[in-house]
């Protein structure tokens, strides 16, 4: 199946996603990390989430971010720029498909889908999408 790197402030989110998608046979990577002795850390400074990705390998397939309380326009621009772009969509999750947003599909070719959503229908779109687009 896909390599899929979600993206998002929200661990019920990332964890709800990881299982569904994981359970469909997708390889899953998050900004949640394992610090020894400290438990699950929620990453978010754009330069650790990007060395994250660039140890992830090979590239994800596709990456999910959420956009509404968490920039990710530095996300898609920063792997389309470090030359993964080419190789990897970008579905982008928030609250409202603000201008910001349609700028981002406008450059990078970025899907989006409306929060909140059923984890159910969310993983159904994921899995069509890996079909034709991954």
């Amino acid at each position: 199946m896909s390599r899929i790197f979600i993206y998002d402030s929200n661990p019920d989110t990332i964890q709800a996603l990881r299982c569904g998608l994981e359970d469909c046979g997708h390889e899953v990577f998050t900004n949640v990390i394992l610090k020894p002795n400290h438990g699950l850390e929620l990453v978010l400074n754009p330069v650790d989430v990007i060395s994250l990705l660039v140890h992830t390998r090979p590239f994800p397939d596709l990456i999910i971010a959420e956009a509404g309380t968490v920039d990710s326009s530095w996300l898609c621009g920063l792997a389309c720029d470090m030359g993964f772009g080419s190789n990897c969509s970008f579905v982008l999750m928030s609250h409202e498909h603000s201008d910001k947003i349609r700028q981002i599909q406008k450059l990078y070719g970025a899907h989006f889908w409306q929060k909140p959503f059923s984890v159910l229908h969310f993983l159904e779109y994921v899995q069509t999408f890996v079909a034709v687009s991954c």
